[in-house]
């Protein structure tokens, strides 16, 4: 019996990697690499100027009133060497009485505007100059008389005129002024602050 040779087993190729198969070639990067600039920060808009306020009796606390008040005159060439006690006769009576406006700006104070209301007797003493008034003397009758003024951050003549035309419209208000010696005063009327129709320019 003839014995049939066995078919020799032939090695299996592996197929041919495709195209698709192949590793992809690494393209080399000739251009230079462009980084997108950073955005500009975000600045915040400038903050627009806070509101010019006033302060009037029933609206502030006194405790915060003499606060403003004592730190407007610290920044006051006219009344940084006041002593401390010299506030009480000073700034409590019209304080109390609600004879004052304290001028801000936001949070800041600008001006402080304090009046008198004498009678006859205590107008002319007042008039002698450096004197220092008692409680009583503040409400002791109807004849209006600014006694402090401390505006180191606001003109004061404009403060005056607004007290005139705010608070005593029909009524003369007086302020009393050291003479140019420094030992002589002079009393002196605010006028009224004119009309557009007095500066000819009545269509305005």
């Amino acid at each position: 019996m003839v014995k049939k040779a066995k078919p020799k087993k032939q090695p299996v190729k592996a197929p041919a990697k495709t195209m698709a198969q192949k590793a992809p070639a690494k393209v080399p990067i000739k251009a230079p690499i462009k980084i997108a600039p950073k955005s500009p920060a975000k600045t915040s808009a400038a903050p627009a100027s806070a509101p010019v306020t006033t302060a009037s009796p029933g609206r502030t606390s006194r405790a915060e009133i003499l606060g403003d008040v004592a730190w407007l005159m610290i920044h006051s060439a006219n009344h940084r060497r006041l002593f401390v006690s010299d506030l009480e006769w000073m700034l409590l009576p019209p304080i109390l009485a609600g004879q004052f406006r304290l001028v801000r700006q936001g949070p800041k104070p600008l001006a402080f505007v304090s009046w008198a209301l004498f009678n006859e007797a205590t107008e002319k003493l007042y008039c002698q100059g450096n004197v220092r008034l008692r409680p009583p003397d503040w409400t002791s009758g109807d004849r209006p008389w600014i006694v402090e003024l401390v505006s180191p951050f606001a003109p004061p003549k404009s403060l005056m005129d607004r007290i005139k035309k705010d608070v005593f419209p029909d009524r003369p208000l007086k302020v009393l002024t050291r003479g140019p010696d420094g030992k002589s005063f002079t009393a002196r009327e605010i006028s009224a602050i004119p009309t557009q129709a007095a500066k000819g320019n009545p269509g305005r």
